[in-house]
């Protein structure tokens, strides 16, 4: 157990030295905040080097002279040492590491200790009398290195199960080439292994999206940031009651991924910069993914680095060579113990001369940061982006606001400010980029939109699963994003005039006849039986209106397009329509008639199986007129079900041929339709 104590009070006294360097450290980054990443990152290496070894050669450029002059500041202003607390220290400290190297006091000054207190006869008697009381402060000792070791055992038991269990969701990858595997478990990518590491990536990513993950992930393996990340985890377990030690993991896990991106966005044209910010969004929410964090790399600090990478440029050589000045003059200072014959007689001086311009630079400083904070809240977003042929999903299509000058509405890739009184499309903001889809949360996005009169409107965007962490704040009317913050809300009130569709006794209420399957869940109530409804004629945005008052907007106008037509929708479209309808046989069917009369092969494909998707097979179903009309089901079993349909040029089918399609149950996928319509050779009778 002696042991035991003695490494403890060595862990304690290493632990000590280390908080100067750290606070170093974070005053040097804070510094070299314009420079390059890499920079900040190799200086978390001297942090590492302090806290494992406990000493060094000495220098009169340490950091560590700095604490002598502060504990000589102290004892120049003759602070009191109680008997008690002298007693506390010699029986805590001074009888309890016999045998070791000196303690804290002598690495910092190894001319003498620090606390030089000559106690009076009266303290020494008080001291002879307290003997007794020394052998509780040893078992005092012994209880704070159990607390010590049981805070280490559970850190490594989480690590191990964290570890095992990322190991079995890993079990079903499918090697793409290399050391690249993708699995339908994960929802990021990430690094797993130590003397093999393999780069595991979600399926159906792009060839694009490929290549940025690739480049980040391969250049942490040739920098070897894996091991890095093992060793600084180890420490941060050894020093687990340290909370210096975790801010200081934390920021070195920034750096590296941040350094990391830095040099893979050098290598990339605008577009893929473009798509690697996107690819960082699309990833942040995926919170709930569990990982090894000992052995994987996650995607963290995601909006700082989105931040830097915004504003990375180049470096200048100036900024190169002053950046590594900069960091071999502070690793140097931190890796370097205090001089020895260091003189402490003016510190009493030098402290009460720099006292008032200490408190000075602090004001400024705070001034200075509060100044910064309001340009840098700000995130980088985009329009939503639609060609004039997108689709959209009608289940997601939402009204959130309506006036008599405006509206707000909101589907799966973008939320829409429209004026009314103008005929076009205000501002808009591309959620996708937000990860608001479907298919990669969980869930849809909400937004509630708040409004304070002639001062604009502002909607929060919740992400799923609606964490306040993870929300957005949008103001329409500067077209600023920034994270969710309640005060930002002040004077605004939320918007409480939509009402369900299903509420209405009918439809002709709303000035729409035809099918309810048209209209958006939410409608806006003016009052005097007066409502502002959004409604299309089928999944083609450009099909998408708004009607008040019997008058009626046509919201997508070929002309605010930003993007040309499109030869197919976006892959996370399809995904999420076939996630969402495999979930339910009638889904299933609804969407793949939809489809089918859209004449979108990619779609029927994302539906189907044994379909194989090309660009052919779409540019000549394209040219389709044909449609499923009616719908009868023949057949029916708990995994495969039979439809007949007359494929017909128009909606009631009343011309033309008798097909079937069949639907069957996929484990693990749902609902799918096997292929495209087969004819029939008569119309069978429908199952009772």
């Amino acid at each position: 157990m002696q042991i035991l104590n003695q490494l403890f009070l060595k862990i304690i006294e290493m632990s000590v030295l280390a908080s100067f360097i750290i606070v170093f450290v974070l005053i040097i980054r804070f510094l070299l905040k314009g420079f390059p990443k890499s920079y900040t990152y190799i200086l978390w290496g001297v942090v590492a080097f302090r806290l494992i070894i406990p000493s060094s050669v000495s220098s009169n450029i340490s950091v560590l002279n700095v604490s002598v002059n502060w504990f000589a500041a102290i004892e120049s202003e003759q602070k009191t040492v109680t008997p008690e607390s002298m007693n506390l220290y010699n029986s805590f400290i001074g009888e309890s590491t016999q045998g070791l190297e000196p303690t804290i006091d002598s690495h910092i000054n190894k001319s003498g200790p620090i606390l030089n207190y000559e106690p009076s006869q009266q303290e020494k008697d008080f001291s002879e009398e307290s003997n007794g009381t020394k052998a509780w402060h040893v078992k005092t000792i012994d209880v704070f290195v159990y607390i010590w070791l049981t805070g280490i055992l559970m850190l490594v038991f989480y690590s191990i199960v964290s570890a095992i269990k990322i190991k079995n969701k890993l079990k079903y990858s499918i090697k793409l080439y290399n050391n690249v595997y993708e699995c339908d478990g994960i929802r990021s990518p990430f690094i797993f292994g130590m003397l093999r590491p393999k780069i595991y990536i979600p399926f159906r990513l792009s060839k694009e999206q490929q290549q940025c993950i690739l480049l980040h992930e391969e250049y942490h393996i040739k920098r070897k940031d894996y091991l890095v990340k093992i060793f600084a985890s180890f420490l941060t377990i050894i020093y687990w009651f340290h909370p210096l030690v975790w801010i200081s993991y934390y920021l070195m896990c920034c750096d590296m991924e941040m350094s990391c991106d830095e040099k893979v966005i050098s290598e990339l044209n605008f577009d893929m910069k473009k798509e690697y910010s996107r690819l960082l969004l699309a990833f942040a929410a995926n919170k709930r993914q569990q990982t090894a964090n000992m052995l994987a790399f996650g995607k963290e600090h995601t909006m700082k680095r989105i931040k830097n990478i915004m504003s990375y440029q180049k470096p200048q050589k100036w900024k190169t060579l002053a950046g590594a000045a900069v960091l071999i003059i502070t690793m140097a200072a931190c890796a370097t113990d205090a001089q020895e014959n260091h003189d402490i007689s003016t510190v009493a001086e030098k402290t009460d001369i720099t006292e008032n311009d200490n408190k000075t630079n602090t004001i400024q400083a705070e001034i200075t940061s509060d100044t910064k904070k309001e340009s840098t809240d700000l995130i980088a977003h985009q329009p939503a982006q639609w060609a004039q042929n997108s689709m959209f999903d009608l289940e997601l299509c939402t009204l959130d606001y309506a006036d008599e000058n405006k509206i707000v509405f909101h589907i799966s890739s973008g939320l829409f400010a429209y004026s009314l009184n103008e005929n076009r499309i205000m501002t808009s903001l591309d959620l996708q980029a937000l990860n608001c889809q479907e298919v990669q949360t969980g869930g849809p996005c909400k937004i509630e939109v708040y409004t304070a009169g002639e001062n604009g409107l502002k909607a929060v965007i919740a992400p799923y699963p609606y964490k306040d962490e993870g929300k957005y704040l949008y103001h329409f009317d500067t077209d600023e994003l920034i994270m969710y913050d309640n005060a930002a809300l002040e004077g605004y009130e939320p918007f409480i005039h939509l009402v369900s569709k299903y509420d209405l006794e009918n439809l002709d209420e709303i000035g729409i006849s035809d099918s309810i399957w048209k209209i958006s869940e939410k409608v806006v109530e003016f009052g005097n039986n007066t409502y502002g409804v959004l409604h299309y004629d089928d999944i083609h945005l450009n099909t998408m209106k708004y009607t008040m008052n019997e008058e009626t907007w046509e919201l997508f106008d070929a002309g605010q397009a930003t993007q040309p037509n499109l030869m197919k929708q976006d892959d996370s479209f399809y995904e999420s329509f076939a996630a969402y309808c495999g979930q339910n046989l009638a889904q299933c069917i609804v969407e793949y008639t939809g489809f089918y009369r859209a004449h979108d092969y990619a779609g029927i494909c994302a539906l189907s199986t044994d379909l194989e998707y090309s660009d052919e097979k779409q540019q000549e179903w394209l040219t389709h007129k044909d449609m499923l009309s009616g719908g009868t089901e023949i057949s029916h079993s708990e995994t495969e079900c039979t439809y007949q349909f007359v494929q017909s040029e128009d909606f009631e089918g009343n011309e033309g041929q008798v097909v079937t399609v069949t639907f069957v149950y996929i484990e693990g996928e749902g609902w799918r339709a096997k292929g495209l319509p087969v004819p029939s050779e008569q119309v069978l009778v429908p199952i009772s």
